[in-house]
């Protein structure tokens, strides 16, 4: 059986399986340890908790952070917030049962009556905001059952500046009184005349409530924030989900997690080193630096390392006529299926790696090409990743060629090393389409400051991405192969050309 729990829910020293605990026997490790092993996603935990709590304090630490081009985004998604309607108010429904067994238990009746108070307030402004969304026309029923609102710039609407300010407000009472209740029940608990096994487990049942309050607090904060004059805006939004639930997700986000890693992060480490096959793009460091925030840090060095690889020797780079641009999706389309029989052998017992921007592009290609391909295709999302990759090697082992059609996913982290992967195609260049609310804000607030948003953030992170899924072909000192690219937009526009130009130095061939 699984058990699992949250911050909320844990009763920590008081606990009475503590000395059992998991998470409390590898926290005991850390003082006993030099090297702690952590993901990003638990740095940014710890660092939004601010530092210290989970891992070491960064003033204690030394960073080591691998694949350091994910991390801009990974701090982005912590430093966010959002919550349900839905949940919301089934939370504040049901809250007055539980503040009642603890007003109860700790005789803290004018305590819980504050929570109770605060709770109605919210679920008024909620309902209050039932009303103003139903009469809101972005977010009418579309085509994929979701609707979203963006608040253009960050900018709170007028007419709902107030409401806004109240449900904050309201929030923030809420979980002022939320935290006070479970001091109370904390302090019950330490008094040996209370029943503990009552107190434990009405303090599990709290936790779950606590928990959608914080959750609900931190988004409205963020809402209501309104950034001084000059500074960057927070992407707000809310989205209508027209499932069986039919509900509302209330979202807030900074558009830059820089500020926050060099404020919570850089400035109280005690060093710290990111490294990367793909720190750089377009041959500088300036974009990393950028997201990260260590541009503001004048001891921030740099260092690009040269490849252990003889890529000249070990690999082709092709580039073929085709002429379609991929601007014409239905032309560039044809395209493919018009050139990938010409590039794959279905003959030779050889892997071959096909990386698509586009899902409905990858399938399109998928039906149309000729007949006697479809047995050797295996195409992300029909099969569990790690099955389709056991049926590609099993298919190499027994001497028949495999095709591989795979989305940005298979683009970066697909080990295929040897005859598993002796040629990768690349449909188009991989540009992201700023269709996100965050992307969308932090487009719109460097158009406002005279810059070019493509230029600075879709050409550079496209560079990336080309750089990652060419890596998927040369792996091992004795791998070999060949990068078609099927884009010829890396010959005809400039920031085609730069991208090529940063590419690994395999012979050109066509």
């Amino acid at each position: 059986m699984k058990v699992n729990n949250d911050n909320y829910g844990c009763l920590k020293a008081a606990c009475p399986n503590r000395s059992e605990c998991p998470f409390y026997l590898a926290r005991d490790t850390l003082e006993n340890v030099d090297v702690v092993v952590a993901n990003h996603d638990l740095l940014m935990v710890d660092i939004g908790m601010g530092g210290g709590v989970i891992l070491p304090a960064p003033e204690n630490s030394f960073y080591c952070i691998d694949e350091a081009h994910h991390l801009p985004k990974k701090a982005l998604s912590q430093f966010a917030a959002e919550h349900s309607w839905n949940q919301a108010v089934w939370a504040l429904e049901k809250l007055p049962a539980v503040t009642d067994k603890i007003a109860a238990l700790t005789d803290k009746a004018e305590l819980a009556n504050l929570a109770d108070e605060a709770a109605a307030a919210l679920l008024e402004s909620l309902h209050e905001w039932q009303f103003h969304l139903s009469e809101e026309p972005e977010l009418r029923p579309s085509e994929n059952n979701e609707s979203v609102w963006l608040w253009q710039d960050g900018k709170i609407p007028e007419a709902l500046e107030l409401t806004v300010s109240n449900t904050a407000v309201a929030a923030r009472s809420l979980y002022k009184h939320a935290n006070s209740l479970n001091d109370a029940l904390a302090a019950a608990r330490r008094d040996k005349d209370q029943n503990s096994a009552q107190i434990d487990r009405l303090s599990s049942e709290f936790g779950v409530f606590r928990a959608r309050i914080e959750q609900i607090t931190a988004a409205w904060d963020l809402l209501a924030t309104v950034p001084a004059e000059g500074e960057e805006p927070l992407a707000k939004w809310i989205t209508r989900r027209l499932d069986d639930k039919n509900d509302y997700i209330f979202h807030a986000s900074p558009i830059s997690s820089a500020s926050h890693l060099a404020n919570n992060l850089w400035r109280r480490a005690a060093g710290a080193v990111l490294t990367s096959a793909t720190l750089q793009s377009l041959g500088s460091f300036n974009l990393i630096l950028r997201q990260t925030g260590l541009q503001w840090l004048p001891e921030t060095t740099t260092l690009a390392l040269q490849s252990p690889f003889d890529f000249d020797a070990q690999g082709e780079l092709y580039i073929p006529p085709v002429h379609a641009s991929p601007k014409d999706p239905a032309a560039h389309t044809a395209a493919i299926v018009e050139w990938l029989p010409k590039l794959v052998s279905t003959e030779e017992a050889i892997g071959t790696l096909v990386l698509f921007s586009s899902r409905k592009q990858m399938q399109e290609v998928a039906l149309r090409l000729p007949e006697a391909y479809l047995p050797l295709l295996l195409v992300q999302g029909e099969l569990p990743k790690a099955t389709l990759l056991q049926k590609h090697h099993q298919a190499i082992g027994e001497g028949r060629a495999s095709i591989i059609f795979g989305l940005d996913s298979f683009a970066e982290g697909l080990d295929l090393p040897g005859e598993a992967c002796v040629q990768v195609i690349i449909a188009k260049l991989p540009f992201a389409m700023p269709d996100n609310p965050v992307e969308k804000t932090q487009n719109r607030w460097i158009e406002q400051r005279g810059g070019n948003p493509f230029i600075e953030i879709t050409v550079p992170e496209a560079s990336i991405k080309l750089i990652q899924a060419v890596g998927r072909l040369i792996r091992t000192e004795s791998d070999y192969g060949r990068v078609t690219i099927l884009d010829n937009r890396v010959k005809t526009q400039n920031y085609g050309r730069q991208m090529l130009a940063c590419l690994p130095p395999f012979k050109r061939i066509g």
